[in-house]
């Protein structure tokens, strides 16, 4: 896309939705030119339905690059807005159209007033999870203020996207984007293998790789065959990365002890003990030293029998430590106005709109970089009613 960002040695493994990293196939090229052709002529709603990990949101981008040069396109990758606030997030995704005196600031942002067709295009990324409510007034804004809005909606297929696409009534175009076959899967992996952004060592690291069998493991969706890939280079990353031991080289032999025989003198005959009969031993002796060692014993008993009860009474019993159990984690919800790429607590996370899972409940530092070379910071508390940070 122009104006991006250059691509990161590691960005080509990732699953963002970066039309650089498309790769067509005849499935998606064929729902693109219907979607075209749709555009040309078409009313009410586009549905693109398709499983997740198939590649919708990538679609949709392509979509979106291919039709702004000829009209004016907006791209929101998700809508769990309040009713009231819809139109303030549909103004808020244009830039103002130049010319006029703002009465209508929907018709106004919208480019509605800079002349004939070609009409705008909006596109609404994950509708089977968007609120109903949400939808319901833009279907009515888009009859009622923007009757040549073109609305292309994308998410799973199910009875919640079709609820999504009734919302804006009259006819609809429904598109079905299938799974991946084991030859398009496999023509992903070599292109991603092969992509000219991709780092040396992480290609060095990905040249011994089995695409045919990642691919039938993939089960037709991309982003499995992307995790695969991204597995198969880190492992070989830890078999080939340990550095050789180096031998040390043995230092000069320790002088060894030998054993000397040295006599031990001989006390001198004028120092040695006389030699005589023992003393006669004394009968009181014999009875203080037993009398004085049971009473040490008795003493030595009674001692330690007190002792084992004060700590009975004293050492209170061990109590049940509380199991900590880790904060429940989050699917985070990330986009920018036009794009920008996003790092969380200062790591990597790829470029918007990113759905990025397992961040834990509490504060966490999001970081937007946009493609002017401007970075925006923002604090933001995750928890189970705060999963979308939005950046303009």
């Amino acid at each position: 896309m122009a104006g991006r960002l250059p691509l990161s040695g590691s960005e080509p493994l990732s699953d963002a939705a970066d039309p650089r990293l498309y790769v067509p196939r005849a499935a998606s090229e064929e729902v693109l030119t219907k979607l075209h052709r749709w555009l040309e002529g078409g009313r009410g709603a586009a549905v693109v339905a398709g499983a997740a990990g198939v590649g919708t949101t990538l679609l949709l981008r392509v979509l979106e690059v291919r039709e702004r040069p000829r009209r004016r396109v907006l791209f929101s990758p998700f809508l769990h807005i309040e009713p009231e606030a819809v139109e303030r997030w549909l103004i808020s995704l244009a830039p103002r159209a130049g010319g006029g005196i703002p009465t209508d600031p929907l018709f106004l942002a919208l480019g509605l007033d800079a002349g004939p067709p070609p009409a705008p295009l909006l596109l609404v990324d994950e509708a089977h999870a968007s609120t109903l409510a949400a939808l319901t007034v833009l279907g009515w804004l888009a009859r009622t203020r923007a009757p040549t809005l073109r609305v292309v909606l994308g998410g799973c297929p199910g009875a919640a996207l079709e609820r999504a696409a009734g919302a804006f009534g009259g006819e609809r175009l429904r598109l079905e984007l299938p799974d991946w076959s084991l030859d398009e899967l496999y023509a992903l992996g070599r292109a991603t293998c092969a992509h000219p952004a991709l780092d040396p060592a992480a290609r060095a690291r990905l040249a011994g790789v089995d695409l045919g069998a990642l691919a039938r493991q993939a089960a037709g969706s991309p982003r499995m065959l992307k995790n695969a890939l991204v597995v198969w280079s880190a492992e070989s990353a830890q078999r080939h990365g340990t550095e050789p031991s180096v031998a040390k080289e043995p230092g000069p032999p320790l002088p060894s002890v030998e054993k000397t025989n040295v006599e031990t003198p001989k006390l001198a005959e004028t120092h040695a003990r006389p030699v005589g009969p023992p003393p006669a031993p004394r009968p009181w002796g014999k009875l203080a030293v037993r009398t004085l060692g049971s009473a040490l014993a008795l003493l030595a008993g009674v001692g330690l029998g007190v002792l084992c009860v004060w700590l009975l009474h004293s050492v209170p019993p061990p109590r049940a430590e509380a199991l900590n159990e880790p904060p429940p984690a989050w699917t985070v919800h990330v986009n920018a106005q036009p794009w920008a790429w996003i790092r969380i607590d200062g790591k990597e996370a790829g470029a918007t709109p990113l759905v990025h899972a397992g961040v834990a409940a509490g504060p966490h530092e999001f970081e937007a970089t946009f493609p002017d070379g401007r970075r925006e910071r923002r604090v933001v508390e995750i928890g189970p009613d705060s999963r979308f940070v939005a950046f303009r």
